[in-house]
């Protein structure tokens, strides 16, 4: 096996407000939180549950981290510049972000990653464009009115599969390519599934029946209503509903979700109806996947969005299925346990307080460190990012469009530990936005003793103190400097002493899971770990005394002690030699890239 590096990174403030840092670097694996691991209920399967005792933390301020637009400009000359020109789906392939783009109609369907070996994009230079060939055009195709924009993307079976759009009134049916390393594509799809009238394939997704993955997602057609198909192979598609899932008003599959053996869509509704601007209301329909292997599967309507012709089904969150539309007095969500007919219960009926709140922004709900996040449309002050870490009791955490109330509306997505909106603005172009935060454990300090933050995996012995209160926040997979070409996951701690004026001496350990400490090398003896202090980010590196370190394999633990002055402290877990731990460790404002 490849060795990897496994390191901590802690700093320490004995005068003064305390920080402690701590960064784990190791292969490729998710990392918070499964059963296993040491944040949260192991008797529960509580999807992106916080810790008991923890809650979530501040984000630091939010950074654009693209060019806008990606500096593809307007070439077409139309105002707003960027009208139109919407962000579509996000996913991670192969340790690289993706986004999907609508970009000028002289351009198409633009499709973004992060640059190989970049954990953490920083900037323009951080991304490259892979749909177009050689000559410009995406996936090869000239007409850019058939491949107006990428509308979805999913992984499945180690490929990665994307669908483009026709653009409006230009109808030649969807498109569907597929590519192993996200360079080289083939085509999968090129006629709307054997019908021009499929114009767009949307929020693919993995659904599995008995034994039998599928990869499925849903079309947009205005005559016959939304067709849903589903492959077990990646090459032949069946499709898997009645047109219209019985209903031709149903004409758009917007969004998709697999929670307790169903999956659930939420659609468009386009047909004269009952709301007070001609329309119909949107639903949501869900199937077990019980029939024949290339049958249609039965569905069911389980909710009807009496407010609005579209409805956004999201999560799943805590065991619960989300579901969000735009009413008269701003955004509504409900949720539910089972999500059968008539269990939906309403949580948000005021638009979050503000009636211009509108929609839930198509693939703009995530589950981020224990939390689970959603992006609400607004076109009035900017968009909008609220959180929950109950499905119940929300609070804001992005408000006015980043700064820019012409910035309407974002995907999230969570990546290597942070998390991005990817945001939309007609009048200044595409924003890559990203931000973290922690999960938090307090407690109040009374003396010297033993405190255990069981909730983020740290154990504070403080041998002497005159400290009221110890805060420790948690990043998981997320990780402060650059990977340096490594594929590596990332964690750090922080850890916050009050008051201001306070000292101490205390020793610090981290306990991981067995999994992390193979996966770092760590199982041949304590002189296999490394250690690193310095001052600041300006000064050298020095190796940690002998006698302070230590880590205990049956404990899975690595403990740093008589910690009582300002430092920051490095773990390397594999017998790199000395010098080679420095390159690792460079500020990531100096990484040179």
């Amino acid at each position: 096996m490849r060795r990897l590096l496994l390191w901590i990174v802690i700093s320490a403030i004995g005068f003064g407000s305390a920080s402690f840092w701590g960064d784990l670097v190791f292969s490729s694996f998710s990392l918070l939180p499964a059963k296993e691991q040491i944040f949260g209920d192991s008797s529960k399967d509580l999807i992106g549950a916080l810790p008991v005792g923890t809650y979530a933390g501040s984000f630091i301020p939010w950074e654009q981290v693209n060019q806008d637009a990606f500096g593809l400009g307007d070439p077409s000359g139309q105002m707003p510049p960027y009208q139109d020109e919407d962000v579509f789906e996000t996913i991670v392939f192969h340790d690289q972000l993706y986004l999907g783009m609508e970009a000028d109609n002289s351009l198409g369907a633009r499709l973004w990653r992060t640059r190989p070996g970049v954990a953490i994009p920083n900037s323009q230079q951080d991304w490259e464009e892979v749909a177009a060939d050689a000559d410009g055009f995406p996936f090869g195709i000239k007409d850019t009115a058939k491949v107006d924009h990428i509308d979805s993307l999913a992984v499945f079976k180690d490929r990665l599969f994307v669908s483009t759009a026709n653009r409006s009134g230009f109808l030649s049916g969807t498109n569907v390519f597929s590519s192993t390393d996200g360079l080289k594509w083939t085509a999968v799809i090129t006629d709307g599934f054997g019908s021009s009238l499929n114009e767009n394939f949307k929020d693919m997704l993995t659904f599995t029946t008995g034994d039998t993955d599928w990869l499925c997602g849903g079309t947009w057609n205005d005559t016959l209503g939304s067709q849903f198909w589903c492959t077990k192979d990646g090459s032949n598609w069946v499709q898997k509903n009645p047109d219209g899932f019985g209903e031709s008003q149903y004409r758009t599959v917007w969004s998709a979700v697999v929670m307790g053996g169903y999956l659930y869509v939420g659609t468009n509704c386009d047909q004269n109806g009952a709301l007070p601007g001609g329309e119909c209301s949107g639903a949501v329909f869900r199937t077990n996947g019980k029939s024949g292997e290339e049958d249609p599967w039965e569905w069911e309507k389980v909710f009807t969005a009496n407010e609005n012709q579209r409805v956004m089904v999201m999560g799943p969150y805590r065991e619960n299925l989300f579901l969000g539309y735009k009413s008269y007095n701003g955004t509504q969500i409900f949720s539910s346990s089972n999500g059968g007919l008539g269990s939906f219960t309403r949580v948000v009926s005021d638009g979050l307080g503000e009636p211009q709140n509108g929609l839930i922004a198509s693939d703009g709900d995530a589950v981020y460190n224990g939390a689970f996040y959603i992006s609400v449309v607004n076109s009035d002050s900017g968009l909008e990012i609220w959180r929950t870490s109950d499905g119940v009791h929300w609070s804001q955490v992005v408000s006015e469009g980043f700064g820019n109330p012409l910035t309407i509306g974002a995907n999230l997505t969570v990546f290597n530990g942070y998390l991005y909106a990817w945001a939309e603005n007609y009048w200044g172009g595409q924003k890559v936005y990203r931000s973290k935060c922690p999960i938090v454990e307090q407690k109040i300090v009374s003396g010297p003793g033993v405190y255990d933050f069981a909730g983020v995996g740290t154990l504070i012995t403080m041998t002497s103190t005159d400290l009221n209160r110890l805060e420790v926040g948690v990043y998981p997979d997320a990780f402060p400097l650059d990977s340096q070409g490594l594929s590596i996951v990332k964690r750090h701690f922080q850890i916050s002493s009050f008051p201001a004026t306070a000292t101490f001496t205390a020793t610090v350990t981290f306990t991981y899971t067995q999994q992390e400490f193979d996966l770092g090398n760590l199982t041949t003896g304590v002189e296999k770990v490394y250690m690193a202090s310095r001052e600041g980010y300006e000064t050298p590196w020095s190796p940690c005394p002998d006698a302070q370190r230590s880590y205990s394999l049956s404990g899975r633990s690595v403990t740093c002690a008589d910690i009582h002055h300002f430092s920051t402290w490095a773990f390397l877990g594999s017998p790199y030699p000395e010098q080679k731990m420095y390159q690792f460790f460079l500020p990531f404002s100096q990484v040179v890239r």
